[in-house]
């Protein structure tokens, strides 16, 4: 939160890093910094391009922007 009463800020990045930990991280054990970062792109990537939303009619982020 930047002022008050903007709690919303950080609502769509706490979201995603929640899902990120739930989906992938927890389940996973990394043997260093670079496995981590390696699996958190792989996962942006099926986000963005594969995962599909009921916010945006149930169509990836992608195909809703683009």
């Amino acid at each position: 939160m930047n002022r008050r009463e903007n709690c919303w800020d950080n609502l769509v990045m706490g979201r995603f890093f929640s899902r990120l930990k739930t989906a992938r991280v927890n389940q996973l054990s990394f043997i260093n910094q670079q496995s981590v970062v390696t699996e958190a792109k792989n996962y942006i990537q099926f986000y963005n391009d594969k995962h599909r939303h009921s916010g945006t009619n149930y169509m990836t982020p992608h195909q809703k922007y683009n």
